[in-house]
């Protein structure tokens, strides 16, 4: 499940595509997450699943409230028999490609890519389902379904014909066993995860952001690295993740 925080343009905040890998056919990872609402609602959380999206929290609660509640949404997440790891995508120094959409795509890219790198020696991954959070600005849907098949998913193995570093993922590519959707970010509990991970990212100079991302990397649940640079340099990383 994907997400992403920053407007890949301006140079304000960080630019982060974040998400939530979990281990599991999407059916019955769906099904487990399907009980998130009745574990939250023991832990006492009043909210829906529509309203759970960390900036308004922010906006409206407070940072130490928002915190709170993305601690409590993780917890939860343990307790519904999930095995997971947070995957991010970071781009510090904030170097574009000279289009938004471009420095969007080439996150994208390495994500998948990260991906690969981020699975077990000894465990291989049978298929992928990539669920991607639709992305609108002024209305407008920005990268569609198409643009990932041709632009992101086509791309890889030319990017990465003499790289070892995702030939996992070229294998899933060429044999059709990964799969694309597109959703809104309110109907999917794993995208208000990718959500939630993509805005503790963006805000990582946060005190309190900063305590619940390493909290997170020290029990392993958490892979980033800084995205965009050079082709060279973005591989190298990719592949000592």
């Amino acid at each position: 499940f994907v997400d992403e925080s920053g407007d890949f343009e301006s140079f304000k905040g960080e630019w982060v595509i974040g998400s939530i890998l979990f281990e599991g056919s999407k059916e019955t990872v769906n099904e487990k997450l399907s009980t998130l609402p009745k574990l939250l609602k023991t832990s006492g959380a009043p909210f829906l699943l529509s309203e759970y999206h960390l900036t308004e929290f922010r906006q409206n609660l407070g940072n130490s409230e928002a915190i709170h509640i993305a601690e409590n949404l993780f917890s939860i997440l343990s307790k519904a028999k999930l095995r997971f790891k947070f995957l991010t995508v970071i781009n510090e120094h904030k170097v574009g490609l000279s289009q938004r959409e471009r420095t969007y795509r080439t996150m994208l890219r390495d994500l998948l890519s990260l991906i690969d790198s981020s699975i077990p020696v000894g465990e291989k991954i049978e298929k992928l389902d990539l669920v991607v959070a639709t992305r609108t600005i002024d209305g407008e849907l920005q990268t569609s379904f198409a643009d990932i098949c041709s632009d992101i998913l086509g791309y890889i193995p030319k990017e990465t014909e003499y790289d070892l570093a995702s030939l996992g993922m070229v294998e899933l590519i060429n044999k059709n066993k990964l799969s694309v959707e597109l959703m809104q970010a309110n109907k999917s509990w794993g995208l208000v995860c990718a959500d939630f991970i993509s805005n503790l990212s963006y805000h990582q100079n946060k005190k309190d952001s900063q305590t619940l991302l390493y909290n997170l990397y020290v029990s392993a649940k958490l892979q980033t690295f800084d995205g965009i640079g050079g082709y060279k340099v973005r591989r190298a990383k990719i592949a000592a993740a």
